[in-house]
């Protein structure tokens, strides 16, 4: 079968980068098959970096690397869907005591159209620790008492190979406004809402608990954050 001349493939993209903003100090690097671990290097107090690959690693790869570097952490996970490879990672970093608490924000549609992955889920995790909703948003926290690390990323839980973006954050404030996201969801939806409408018809009740409008200033940039 020939390709269409839009196709290209991952590895034919050349200027792939990351941007580590660490107080006024930016470093630009460009490698489109470096490892995680020569990618994002040290995880350090304080951190910011920003990166793109082009599939040579997952959002798994990532938060493993992070764990190694910055010891047990309690995970918090919102992601639309996950493979079977992804979920019996987190179950190994839960055995491995590498992570102390897991929670899983998933979409309602997961079970639907994911049979296999959500019995994983459902079986060695158990309810408590999901919660649905509709849902396309992906990011993960992992917080110890030393670290408090936001992962945003485009990546699901599973592996693509396609280009997907990656952003380390350090800070306790970003990293409370999302756990708040968290919060909230285990206190409007209940385990027996899970993969039903009724959890999706409860997203905006948990949205409408947070604060609407946040801002929170990092180094030389800010960001402002509005799920409303």
């Amino acid at each position: 079968m020939t390709k269409s001349t839009v196709d290209i493939e991952p590895g034919a993209f050349n200027t792939f980068t990351k941007h580590v903003l660490k107080s006024k100090k930016k470093i630009l690097k460009a490698d489109p098959l470096e490892s995680v671990e020569r990618l994002i290097g040290p995880v350090e107090k304080g951190m910011n970096i920003f990166f793109f690959n082009s599939g040579q690693f997952s959002l798994s790869d990532v938060i493993e690397h992070v764990l190694k570097s910055i010891g047990p952490a309690d995970l918090y996970l919102s992601t639309w869907t996950a493979s079977q490879d992804g979920l019996e990672k987190a179950f190994m970093f839960l055995q491995n005591k590498m992570i102390k608490s897991v929670k899983f924000m998933v979409d309602r549609g997961f079970k639907q159209f994911k049979g296999k992955p959500y019995k994983y889920l459902f079986d060695n995790f158990g309810p408590d620790c999901i919660r649905t909703t509709r849902i396309h948003a992906k990011f993960v926290v992992l917080q110890n008492d030393d670290f408090n690390i936001v992962i945003r990323t485009s990546a699901n839980l599973n592996r693509n190979r396609r280009l997907e973006n990656f952003e380390l954050t350090d800070d306790l404030e970003f990293a409370e406004f999302f756990k708040q996201f968290f919060d909230e969801a285990w206190s409007q939806i209940r385990v027996t809402d899970n993969f039903e409408l009724a959890s999706s018809q409860k997203l905006e009740p948990v949205l409408d608990k947070m604060k609407g409008n946040q801002q929170a200033t990092f180094g030389d940039f800010e960001m402002d954050y509005n799920f409303g």
